[in-house]
């Protein structure tokens, strides 16, 4: 998985792109600062575009 969830020293949660070294930045805003269930979702969401995009262009 591309995708990995992170508790944050405050209870929230982040969103972290292991291919990338940085926060995953939907939209061009990072992901951090999110409730559990938000972050939970996003990942899925983010994990899904990056399968579709490996499997378009064959890698």
């Amino acid at each position: 998985m591309r995708y990995e969830l992170v508790e944050e020293p405050e209870g929230t949660w982040a969103v972290w792109d292991k291919h990338t070294g940085t926060f995953a930045d939907p939209e061009g805003y990072p992901a951090v600062g999110l409730t559990k269930e938000y972050a939970i979702q996003l990942q899925v969401l983010l994990e899904g575009i990056d399968v579709r995009r490996k499997i378009t262009r064959g890698t």
